[in-house]
């Protein structure tokens, strides 16, 4: 017989885990004196006590341990369970998966974020090549997009491949009427109830804008004076492309949001 301190040493136990262990009826002692309290095991409790220990390491709950314990004899008994146990794991690795992928995409807009802001903020023109995105069109008011970008976020999950693109149609500032068309870029097509669509690309006088949605008109100005200079005219619907803006969990500072005002060129 062995006294709890020597057991634990040969299982690799700690005291706490077998006294736990022995409250949830897992790893009973062969004895316990009655006077002391001491535990005593055996050799058979060891072979019982390295069963726990693989269980442990297959990341098994305390209930599930248990029932192994309880009802299964050798390891054909194991099949059903392992094969259930498997399931669960696969499931939880595909959830931390798109965790990652979660994480992974917010550091690298703000990387990119990081980039931008080295750049000069001057008009320059851009061809934008043709995007596939998930997309609602809609009249209303412009203070509706969070929400809007909030379910397109939600039904494009893992797919999303770049920053949000809010699209205007009209050829004036309204305020409660506006034509309005939130995208959300995507990697591959998805299923959802909003619109799957491309959208088309072409050539745009562009300029980054610092600061809150407020102030956009001012890098419009810039952005109109600059095509009137240029000889060029000013197509629809007008973008605004947002590299940094209120993130998924922090609303952050508008003084230093970032966004790409873009004019499509005729």
């Amino acid at each position: 017989m062995y006294n709890i301190g020597t057991f634990s040493r040969i299982t690799g136990l700690t005291i706490k885990a077998l006294r736990l262990y022995h409250e949830r009826g897992i790893l009973v002692p062969r004895f316990v004196d009655e006077k002391s309290g001491y535990r005593y095991y055996n050799r058979d409790d060891a072979a019982r006590a390295r069963v726990v220990v693989a269980l442990k390491a297959m990341d098994c709950s305390l209930s599930e341990i248990r029932h192994v314990m309880a009802h299964c004899a050798d390891e054909s008994d194991l099949v059903g369970f392992l094969q259930n146990k498997r399931e669960t794991l696969q499931a939880e690795i595909a959830r931390l998966h798109d965790i990652s992928s979660v994480i992974d995409r917010i550091i690298n807009r703000e990387r990119e974020v990081i980039k931008m802001q080295g750049k000069t903020f001057e008009v320059e023109v851009k061809c934008v090549e043709p995007q596939l995105v998930v997309a609602h069109r809609w009249t209303g008011a412009w203070q509706e997009i969070g929400e809007v970008v909030l379910k397109l976020r939600g039904a494009a999950e893992q797919a999303i491949s770049g920053p949000v693109v809010n699209l205007c149609y009209n050829d004036e500032y309204k305020e409660f009427d506006a034509d309005i068309e939130v995208c959300m870029p995507l990697s591959q097509p998805v299923e959802s109830p909003w619109t799957c669509r491309t959208l088309e690309g072409g050539e745009f006088a562009t300029l980054l804008h610092r600061g809150p949605f407020e102030t956009l008109g001012e890098s419009y100005l810039r952005v109109f004076d600059w095509i009137d200079a240029s000889g060029r005219k000013a197509g629809l619907p007008t973008r605004q492309v947002v590299h940094k803006g209120p993130g998924p969990l922090l609303e952050g500072d508008p003084n230093n949001y970032l966004t790409e005002v873009q004019v499509p060129l005729i």
